[in-house]
């Protein structure tokens, strides 16, 4: 059974990509490489997106678009 992971140990108060995905890796007994790389496959895909104009809604967290000023 998973057990709940701790929080990411930050540095200076940033979570980093990094921090993230050892966290994950430890709650799911996965590889860090494997995590980092999909954490890596969604930052990209995200921001391919946003490029192309599309707005992004991450529940719990808020909708994710690109705006002028």
């Amino acid at each position: 059974m998973k057990k709940p992971a701790k929080g990411p140990a930050t540095t200076n108060g940033i979570l980093t990509l990094r921090h993230i995905a050892e966290a994950l890796s430890e709650a799911h007994e996965l590889p860090k490489r494997q995590v980092n790389e999909m954490m890596t496959q969604v930052v990209d895909f995200i921001a391919k997106s946003l490029k192309k104009g599309e707005k992004i809604r991450l529940t719990g967290l808020g909708i994710l678009q690109v705006r002028k000023r």
